[in-house]
């Protein structure tokens, strides 16, 4: 998934639905980890500085979900309760964090590899196993440790809201974590695509009961999606068109008179 604006033919995608639903709108590709890890400097620091900078780091992270909380009223919503309870849980884990400011100070790592390293060993511990729930708990690892990667690269310009003004918005991501489904809502995102297959993580059961179109499992092969890209979402179907022609804008249309019709009849 690339982040410049590409001619592409309409091509369909085939993943699997998590929320169904049709929607459009153009493409925004989040910033994968890998990117994030890509832009911060490489030169070895002060460990002292760096252990202050991941301090600085979590208390911008837990300012963000707190933002979260308020916006979207999270103690009167019990499945987003939930999911962001599970979050601050993991944020509070002093013992986790312990050793990861360990291994800044004993073996001179940077901040965000120390705190990629960890959190990734202890996802893959999570994630190899066949217990559904604790698979799905790497998940929310991997969302924080993102969560904390972005505001070691960015600072306090981590979390800023996307703006595409008068456009509508598919938001594209690898993930399926509950801070990027939370940024997609936040901002007004039309409907949700990852190439994740984690559809029983916290981020799925927050798109189900946003009711967002959305599709995960995406088999993308070589194709890139671009930011700017316009896409047709048919989530009932586990579909995605990539720059969508005549015939298959009209089948979204009549798709989106068949089901406001069904609503008309409940």
């Amino acid at each position: 998934m690339g982040d410049t604006t590409a001619l592409v033919r309409e091509q369909v995608l085939a993943g699997r639905p998590i929320t169904h639903g049709v929607a459009r709108g153009i493409a925004h590709v989040d910033i994968p980890l890998a990117t994030l890890l890509a832009e911060a400097a490489t030169a070895s620091t002060d460990p002292h500085e760096e252990i202050s900078r991941l301090d600085r780091a979590i208390v911008l992270v837990e300012q963000h979900l707190a933002e979260h909380i308020r916006e979207f009223h999270a103690p009167q919503d019990p499945d987003l309760a939930q999911v962001l309870a599970a979050q601050r849980l993991i944020l509070n884990d002093q013992h986790f964090f312990a050793s990861i400011r360990a291994r800044v100070q004993d073996q001179q790592q940077r901040a965000e590899r120390a705190v990629e390293e960890a959190f990734c060993a202890a996802a893959d511990r999570l994630a190899a196993t066949r217990d559904i729930y604790l698979r799905a708990r790497a998940e929310d690892l991997r969302d924080v440790c993102q969560a904390i990667v972005r505001a070691l690269v960015r600072g306090e310009n981590a979390f800023r809201p996307m703006a595409v003004p008068g456009r509508d918005v598919v938001f594209v991501t690898q993930q399926l974590h509950v801070s990027s489904v939370l940024r997609a809502l936040r901002a007004g995102a039309k409907a949700y695509v990852t190439t994740s297959d984690a559809i029983a993580s916290h981020g799925a059961i927050l798109l189900r009961a946003a009711g967002i179109p959305s599709v995960g499992n995406l088999k993308l092969t070589d194709q890139e999606l671009h930011d700017g890209t316009e896409l047709l979402v048919d989530a009932t179907r586990g579909e995605v068109v990539v720059a969508p022609g005549p015939a298959s804008l009209r089948r979204l249309a009549r798709r989106s008179i068949d089901a406001d019709a069904q609503r008309s009849e409940e």
